[in-house]
């Protein structure tokens, strides 16, 4: 019995000390992986970025990778998936993928304010499991869809619905849905 008790002892105290080490050598890693991310997308791309989020292996393809979140220096509004191999070597990322979206957006705006005089637009870009090779920032969209045919691009028209409705609270539905239909055979 008292062998027990001085292993259960042992293993109480233990514990604590394996979850501590174990949480700061988690952390050191995605703080050597953060910086190692920042470094290779300045390579690649020439300019500067930050690591927003990091952690984890949730949705990665195996378990051999490290997700974030980064976005450039220059514009943090554009936010954009990268992925590190866990021994630190490889960097894959769909800034590109952001960047060719970001270029669409005027052009698109513009075409829906055809319809709706308020529309705001934001376009993403997403390749599935593809991350893009390629640093062209200048690339058009249809050169990109050659080179990443499972892309999907979503679009997504922000309107402010208060200017559609009526003094009694209602909206002709008909002639909104109407607009969609021509916006989206345009």
């Amino acid at each position: 019995m008292l062998a027990q008790l001085r292993s259960l002892w042992f293993l109480v105290n233990l514990l604590p000390l394996i979850a501590l080490f174990g949480c700061e050598s988690q952390s050191n890693k995605y703080v050597a992986a953060a910086k190692r991310i920042e470094e290779a997308l300045q390579q690649k791309y020439g300019e500067g970025f930050v690591v927003e989020k990091i952690g984890g292996g949730f949705g990665t393809v195996n378990s051999n990778t490290i997700k974030s979140m980064a976005s450039p220096k220059s514009d943090p509004t554009i936010k954009f998936q990268v992925e590190i191999t866990k021994d630190l070597e490889k960097v894959y990322d769909k800034y590109l993928n952001e960047i060719v979206a970001q270029s669409n957006i005027k052009p698109i705006e513009e075409m829906a304010r055809k319809f709706w005089s308020d529309a705001k637009i934001t376009i993403t870009n997403d390749t599935v499991w593809t991350y893009p090779t390629h640093v062209d920032k200048d690339i058009t969209y249809e050169e990109f869809l050659k080179l990443y045919p499972s892309n999907s691009q979503l679009i997504s028209i922000f309107v402010n619905g208060v200017n559609y409705f009526n003094e009694i609270d209602e909206m002709d539905e008909d002639t909104e849905i109407k607009k969609y239909n021509k916006f989206r055979n345009y």
